[in-house]
């Protein structure tokens, strides 16, 4: 058997440890150097990778990198304005790096990557703890020694901590890689034979454990027996069983990590003490040394971007630097400087601000000081209008249709903004049309900001996503290519930021007027964080700085405003504030210690007490006292925004307290008193009944005859929470849902919001845990999991409206004769019924294809129609799902008789219930066999089951005619007015609504005035947002169909090389559905590019633009040579790819590419229009010939 190195007493080989003395002096040539620093940003990038490519070992390398690291995040903290270069070099070495000693690297080239990586963090700590050690020894030495101790500070706030993150954000990348990289195991254990067997004992001797302790400790550390099986302990937590061997995998190469890193520092440790022998004061030999690394290392790891100085500061006792002046800050900063420091380090000499107050997340003093910056280019303003409105609309549709099931953090916070931009647009139009006056200057600042935030979003997603894949149609080593999903999430980010775009070319940093209180929010920042230092001699000093921190805290967490007098309408500067507070006396009396009045509370209280609740309400009265304002009508002009608490963390949210009352009298423990208090009880009370609800409806899927007999400790998790919300310190009702709904009603608000975040937290896990559910009952529940955080997200929402003073929702209504309120009549209902059938019907075609390619009479039936040929008859979980499928798309099919068949609200939701649930249990049976198709299918059925949720409140209002959900649509329109009541049948077609035999109406012009009739309730309904939406409208959705078992590839056949099973009409039916994707993918690219979506839309229906496109447009791609060439042998996934690239070589692409601009639409939607009617003809024909009606 091959040595593995698995166990730990495996010596380092000595010319690896060697190199690390020899390096330090290559590192000192690159990076402390005058030439390298004062090189250009571009040539000082590609300075670097000739340095990295002269390195001769893999250490070498990796002590580079580490080195270079530090110097790209020490140019970002200081400023330097060309740090990109840097930046993108850096990445360029480490995923080269990766490429040629992980990812194509032999086993002992990985191990060589970790041992180095390990050597690099254990010199790294060192040199920390040696900055620490003297920083202590300097603390306790008297005044004269004040310039050793800024340089000591300055040493040790930089000297390890700015290395350790590229040093650990490598350790991590390169381990990821590392497990992840193809063959691996193959690689690191050759003689690995696993079988059904294999105990742990057998395992740990595989892998190369020797000793008879580390092969016991190998199976107790993961808590089983040596005799224990070991894939039964690999699929113990698992779905799937057959995922063992990829939990062993991750298990094990994680584990030879760490091994190799233990054993390479013993060694080194072992070798930096042989040669310190005979120096016993040298460093490697202090007692306390490791002890202090592994503290260095601990701190490292758990907060990379802040210094270490305040808590070792505290260890030392209490120190006796006094405060010192601003001039003498920077004579010792520039005696550190000058004597210590390159060139390029001069930037960071704020560090020395910085070393005592990052943690604290306050802006360092010399930060505060604001850099002039160039004036932009004034824009042109942006009109806020319909067609503004209808672009973002379309925008949300096509960022709504991209989103997958688990989509990124990153990308739904860009869905989130064009959902905030698209609100602010309709509130403004809203404002408009009723005359409701409003600041238009004010709005548009909001719009511009709400853009800001939509292009930020879309750079992190961008960034995000081409982090781990590549765009490149070759590949790239280590990265994934992106694919459909991708290049369409990715082509949506970038619309937003094309240059010059109609409706998003704002100022990207919008400019401020000036602002009166700008200077004394610029002296607050300064003040907190003197307060954070903690260093004061004077009680002058001290009370200033306290005044100066808290009441500019105080107006920030108010969104950066001051008081104002209802009454007068003025404002008081904060300055004249500050002025009256102290002259007052009253913070002074605040700041007093209860326990000793003729001592003051600590610098550092007074920054922790602004995160103090009571605290807060104690300003907010001083406020009032001073001011003179009626404290009953008291009211802060404020927006929300979110701030850094300082000396409590980052992300916190301070409460926003637009248009609340603060009684006089009241009293600490009790909760903030709501303006619209009785719209907050009625959520507590209907929250109540949705939580009993999902509840039961949870508990529904468990029991006899399911999959599970009881919740997991996961889903117990959740109940729990569901079942948590009673108020902090409130006795507790009966457990039973109206004890648990009296307790609610407790609830403060952020109460209820931090119990309803934990309530969503526990569910992310459940569902991030069960993601692939294999049961059908498994599915639903799954379904309920993602209703409900839903449900959630949607009253906390509700619960943030109130809390500012807005209206809260609707939870309950009635019927009436108008609709207005919560009033809505039996009409409106079932014209909701209407909109919702036609939309999903529309849906339905989304699986068409799909079903073309597995079911043979759907292919007979439409042959004409569509290319893709049939393959076999689906079996087992494929066969169920499109069993389902037909079952739920027959509805909209005519019976034997000719007239539509019985389609109620309670049909369809069995139906499309059992659709979702059968393509839950297939995706997560065959993940590898998922296809866009498929994805389409399950976004379509999401999307519905929305819909029936939204809907279904309506549909169990019993009328006289009986419950709505469960009576037939085409019975129950027949008491509805006209045009309503003459509705036959909702057909699938795009151009009729009404039902297309003519004999129901006098005339044309009546039928057409019937369809307007009911696609203007349809618009209507989709402006107003009231009940169903269609999430499925755009034209997009050419491109996203295709049969996916056109994927699959034949036998050696040089004439058929894939699908060489299929007879020859299906052979070319193939290559023109092949021919389709290219057509679709270079249209869809120029459409984008040329920015023609909306345009397009407008243009004509959905079916001729794609008769248009791949019919007569395409035609450049079929009948050339290019895709000839390269149609044989290719997939779906790479034949754009391959056109593209055989296209450039013949020199044809930019003629072909051009053919299919949007600007030649125009001139062949007539020929595609004539086109269609000939197919329609040819459909009549061929069901009279058939007998069948369609």
């Amino acid at each position: 058997m091959k040595e593995n190195n698995f166990n730990d007493d495996i010596d380092i080989e000595e010319q690896e440890l060697a190199v690390e003395d020899e390096f330090q002096m290559d590192q000192n040539k690159v990076f402390q150097t005058a030439s390298f620093a004062d090189l250009e940003g571009k040539e000082r990038a590609e300075r670097a990778k000739i340095c990295y490519n002269e390195m001769k070992t893999v250490a070498d390398k990796v002590y580079f990198l580490a080195a270079y690291g530090a110097y790209v995040e020490a140019a970002r903290m200081s400023g330097a304005e060309d740090n990109q270069y840097d930046t993108d070099m850096y990445l360029e070495l480490q995923d080269d790096l990766v490429d040629k000693y992980i990812t194509n690297g032999t086993a002992k080239d990985c191990k060589a990557v970790f041992q180095a990586l390990a050597i690099a963090d254990f010199d790294n700590n060192i040199d920390m703890y040696e900055a620490y050690t003297a920083f202590q020894q300097s603390l306790k030495q008297d005044e004269p020694y004040r310039d050793k101790k800024a340089f000591y500070l300055a040493k040790f706030a930089t000297a390890g901590g700015i290395k350790s993150l590229p040093i650990t954000t490598m350790t991590a990348l390169f381990s990821n890689m590392f497990i992840n990289a193809p063959g691996m195991m193959e690689k690191v254990f050759p003689d690995l034979k696993i079988t059904e067997e294999t105990t742990m004992e057998d395992l740990a001797k595989m892998v190369g454990y020797k000793k008879e302790e580390s092969i016991k400790n190998f199976a107790t550390s993961r808590g089983v027996d040596l005799k224990d099986n070991a894939l039964q302990y690999y699929s113990k937590d698992l779905h799937d069983p057959k995922l063992a061997k990829e939990a062993m995998k991750m298990d094990l190469l994680e584990a030879i990590i760490g091994s190799w890193k233990k054993s390479t520092t013993n060694s080194y440790v072992k070798k930096l003490k042989t040669k310190a022998k005979n120096n016993p004061d040298a460093l490697i030999n202090d007692p306390d040394l490791m002890n202090g690394i592994e503290k260095i290392s601990a701190n490292n790891k758990e907060e990379l971007s802040t210094s270490k100085f305040k808590d070792w500061e505290t260890s030392v006792g209490q120190p006796t630097i006094k405060q010192h002046e601003p001039e003498f800050l920077k004579e010792t900063q520039d005696y550190f400087i000058n004597t210590f420091i390159t060139p390029f380090e001069k930037d960071l000499r704020k560090v020395v601000d910085e070393a005592e107050v990052e943690n604290l997340n306050i802006k360092p003093v010399n930060d505060i000081i604001e850099k002039k910056a160039q004036k932009p280019a004034r824009k042109k303003k942006v009109t806020i209008d319909k067609d503004l409105r209808e672009y973002l609309y379309s925008l949300k549709i096509r960022a709504g249709q991209a989103r997958g099931a688990s989509d990124s953090p990153q990308y739904t916070q860009f869905y989130s903004c064009i959902n905030d931009t698209l609100d602010l647009v309709d509130v403004i139009l809203e404002k408009r049309k009723k005359g409701v006056p409003f600041n238009e200057e004010k709005a548009y600042k909001k719009y511009v900001a709400a853009v800001n935030d939509m292009k930020t979003a879309s750079e992190i997603y961008e960034a995000y996503k081409l982090h781990f894949r590549t765009e490149n149609p070759e590949g790239e080593k280590g990265k994934k290519k992106v694919n459909s999903k991708d290049k369409e999430k990715l082509s949506i980010v970038r619309s937003v930021r094309r240059k010059n775009h109609k409706y998003f070319n704002v100022e990207r940093h919008e400019t401020k007027k000036a602002d009166p209180n700008a200077e004394f929010l610029k002296k607050s920042d300064q003040a907190l964080a003197r307060l954070a230092k903690g260093k004061y001699s004077s009680k002058k000093a001290y009370l200033e700085d306290a005044a100066y921190g808290v009441i500019g805290y105080m107006a920030r967490s108010s969104g950066g405003t001051f008081l104002q007098n209802p009454k007068t309408g003025e404002f008081m500067a904060l300055e004249d504030f500050k002025d009256k507070l102290l002259k007052s006396k009253q913070l002074e009396q605040m700041l007093k210690s209860t326990s000793n009045p003729g001592q003051y509370t600590t610098p550092d209280a007074v920054l922790k007490a602004l995160n103090n609740k009571k605290y807060r309400d104690k300003m907010l009265k001083s406020y009032r006292k001073i001011s003179g304002v009626d404290a009953d009508k008291l009211s802060l002009n404020i927006e929300e925004n979110e701030i850094n608490i300082p000396g409590i963390g980052s992300n916190n949210k301070d409460l926003d307290v637009s248009n609340l009352i603060f009684e006089d009298d009241l009293k600490d423990n009790e909760r903030l008193i709501h303006v619209n208090s009785k719209d907050y009880n009625d959520m507590l009370k209907f929250f109540a009944k949705d939580i009993e609800k999902f509840r039961l409806d949870i508990y529904s899927t468990y029991g006899k005859g399911k999959s599970d007999s009881s919740p997991s400790s996961l889903m117990e998790d959740v109940i729990k929470a569901m079942t948590n919300f009673s108020a902090k310190g409130k006795k507790k009702g009966a457990d039973t849902p109206e004890g648990r709904a009296q307790d609610m009603m407790k609830l403060s608000s952020e109460e209820f919001e931090t119990k309803v975040n934990a309530l969503i937290k526990s569910i992310d896990k459940y569902l991030n845990k069960r993601q692939n559910p294999t049961k059908g009952d498994r599915v639903d529940r799954n379904e309920h999991m993602m209703s409900l955080k839903r449900k959630l997200l949607d009253y906390k929402n509700e619960n943030r409206d109130i809390f500012a003073g807005k209206s809260g929702k609707i939870h309950e209504f009635k019927l009436g004769d108008q609709n207005e309120g919560n009033v809505i009549t039996n009409t409106e209902i079932k014209k909701n019924l209407i909109k919702f059938v036609y939309d999903m019907q529309i849906s339905a075609m989304d699986g068409e294809v799909f079903l073309l390619g597995c079911i043979p009479e759907e292919n007979e039936r439409h042959q004409h129609k569509y290319n893709e040929m049939p393959f076999p008859r689906p079996t087992g979980d494929l066969k169920k799902v499109t069993d389902a499928w037909v079952d739920w798309r027959n509805l909209f099919r005519l019976d034997e008789n000719g007239n539509p068949k019985k389609m109620s609200f309670d049909i369809i939701k069995e139906k499309v219930t059992k659709l979702n649930r059968e393509l839950g249990v297939y995706v997560s049976k065959h993940p590898n066999e998922s296809n866009n198709t498929l994805e389409v299918l399950m976004t379509t059925t999401h999307s519905i089951m929305e819909n029936i949720e939204h809907l279904q409140p309506y549909m169990d209002v019993k009328t006289i005619e009986g419950r709505i959900g469960s009576q037939n649509l085409y019975e129950t329109v027949k008491t509805m007015e006209a045009p309503y009541k003459d509705l036959k049948n909702i057909l699938l077609r795009d151009e009729y609504v009404i039902d297309k035999g003519l004999s129901h109406f006098k005339s044309e012009e009546e039928r057409l005035q019937s369809v307007k009739a009911i696609q203007d309730i349809f618009a209507k309904l989709d402006k107003d947002k009231k009940l169903a939406q269609n999430t499925f409208y755009d034209i997009q959705e050419i491109r996203a169909v295709y049969n996916p078992l056109l994927d699959q590839k034949g036998n050696n056949n040089a004439t058929r090389p894939a699908g060489a099973d299929l007879k020859p009409r299906d052979y070319d039916a193939r290559k023109q559905a092949l021919a389709n994707h290219v057509i679709r993918e270079l249209f869809y690219d120029n459409v984008e590019k040329e920015n023609k979506w909306l345009e397009l839309a407008k243009l004509h229906n959905k079916g001729t633009l794609q008769v248009a496109v791949e019919d007569i447009m395409g035609k450049a791609v079929t009948e050339s040579e290019a895709f000839n060439n390269v149609q044989e042998g290719a997939t779906y996934d790479n034949i754009t790819a391959k056109f593209v690239k055989e296209a450039k070589r013949l020199g044809t692409y930019e003629e072909i590419k051009e053919k299919l601009r949007p600007v030649n639409m125009k001139e062949k939607l007539e020929q595609a229009t004539q086109l269609r009617e000939e197919r329609a003809k040819q459909v009549i024909e061929q069901n009279k010939k058939l007998n069948m009606q369609i």
